[in-house]
């Protein structure tokens, strides 16, 4: 394998050094996810090839704002990180190193995607029905993982040849000067922003972001003064490319989902909110907010409490007299015994009536539930015979498709047999090889679907289907 990716020695340096130094799976992801975001992915920062291997298997990021598009950019950089992870697990297995570091050099090479599919498809295989899965189909697959492995291998050269194993991960992106240049423009832009001069302060981070694109806290700077001058969607893409440089940064998702809450995009502000830092309290308060706005209600602070009401003077009433309930309480003078017992006869009749129309609402509420739960029994099961009913159709498909295979390879091989009696030469008897052995695999694929028949009649007591594959 040619030295320009990386050579089988590099990698069994790696290998060592990954699983004997410590904090070395953190490093590797913290480095790894920024390349694999939005502020990475992009036609000025990829090779040509690559960049149109991507866009082939629609692996590149949309242009232009975050906002608008981050559902799709979410789901895509899941596939990445997917991808990431598994090539971890895989670069300590030197064979299956070396495999996709021959991939990478065959694609940087000759640019044959076609050679790659065949090299790394085996290394995603579980067994004959099933396989490892970063969101698409075997192709969108394979050019996922071998982008990733590219990078990877990037990393690794860079990390061994600087002797970066023992330095904080910040000087696995930047070296150290421009780190102390970057970080001189972001006191300076702090300064400006504590004096009310915003776009000053912006220029200045931005500059910064020019000799440290990795620094998150010169997005989320940058995105907190887009967010005071009200550029919202600025403030949105900055707030999000502060998380992507650092995944544990709150005020990061903070801004984002501020900048998302300002420009009404309630379900991004809550996407965000949802896949953050657990148990952050300030994005959990942010979360109840956009919560609120999104049922119609407008956010307004905590109730003051007893005693700060009381200082305020007294409460007022609501208007709607069927949500007010007043309470006064009656002098009881000079009444007879007579008098209280029908009172109190009255009072118990009230409460058997309310008590009554208690039961009948849990009754009704417990009628309401059970046919609910029979509702969505009954539509899972149509969607899992709907599911199956697609599984047949499928493998009908295939089965007709690998029928006529067969059929075009049986001819094939009967005419190879006959040249191969007729001239009796070691190419006829290789053609003739090939052909049978074509045959033979066409009819292994074709005995595949079959078994899966076996199944299907056992979906519809099932609560899911297994996913079926044509096979490649």
């Amino acid at each position: 394998m040619a030295d320009t990716v990386i050579s089988p020695d590099t990698l069994r340096r790696w290998i060592h050094l990954y699983t004997t130094k410590e904090g070395m799976d953190e490093k590797c992801a913290r480095y790894i996810a920024p390349h694999l975001s939005p502020m990475c992915v992009r036609k000025d920062l990829v090779d040509p090839a690559w960049w149109q291997l991507l866009v082939k298997h629609n692996l590149n990021y949309d242009e232009g704002e975050l906002i608008d598009k981050f559902s799709i950019t979410y789901i895509l950089r899941r596939s990445y990180v997917d991808a990431a992870d598994f090539l971890h697990k895989a670069s300590l297995d030197l064979n299956r190193a070396l495999r996709l570091a021959q991939a990478v050099w065959s694609f940087d090479q000759h640019g044959d995607f076609g050679a790659v599919l065949r090299m790394c498809e085996p290394l995603l295989a579980i067994n004959p029905f099933e396989r490892f899965s970063f969101g698409g189909d075997i192709q969108y697959d394979v050019a996922c993982l071998v982008y990733v492995a590219k990078l990877f291998f990037q990393m690794i050269k860079h990390v061994l040849a600087s002797e970066l194993s023992e330095k904080p991960v910040q000087l696995w992106f930047c070296d150290e000067a421009n780190i102390k240049k970057a970080n001189d423009l972001r006191l300076e832009g702090n300064e400006l922003f504590r004096k009310g001069n915003l776009s000053a302060a912006a220029a200045l981070y931005t500059q910064g972001l020019e000799l440290n694109r990795f620094c998150h806290f010169l997005h989320g700077n940058r995105a907190l003064c887009y967010l005071k001058m009200k550029d919202f969607s600025k403030a949105f893409d900055g707030g999000l490319y502060a998380t992507f440089c650092d995944s544990f940064y709150a005020k990061g998702y903070q801004h984002a989902v501020n900048a998302a809450y300002k420009l009404g995009r309630f379900e991004e502000a809550i996407g965000i909110c949802a896949g953050a830092i657990p148990g952050n309290k300030d994005l959990e308060t942010l979360m109840e907010k956009v919560s609120r706005s999104m049922q119609g209600r407008q956010w307004s602070p905590p109730k003051p409490n007893r005693t700060e009401a009381a200082a305020e003077g007294p409460p007022k009433t609501e208007s709607d007299p069927a949500k007010t309930v007043e309470f006064k309480p009656q002098r009881i003078e000079k009444e007879n015994e007579a008098a209280l017992e029908v009172k109190l006869a009255e009072a118990q009749s009230q409460v058997s009536y309310l008590e009554g129309v208690a039961a009948d609402l849990k009754t009704e509420i417990a009628r309401i539930r059970k046919e609910e739960a029979e509702e969505v029994a009954e539509a899972k099961q149509k969607t899992i015979q709907a599911e199956v009913e697609v599984l047949r159709l499928r493998k009908e498909a295939e089965l007709r498709r690998l029928q006529k295979k067969l059929e075009r390879a049986e001819t094939a091989a009967q005419v190879a047999g006959e040249d191969f009696a007729r001239q009796g030469t070691s190419a006829a008897r290789e053609t003739h090889v090939t052909c049978l052995t074509q045959v033979a695999d066409i009819k292994r694929a074709m005995d595949k679907l079959s078994i899966l028949e076996v199944y299907y009649d056992s979906f519809p007591k099932r609560k899911s289907v297994p996913r079926f594959r044509a096979s490649q």
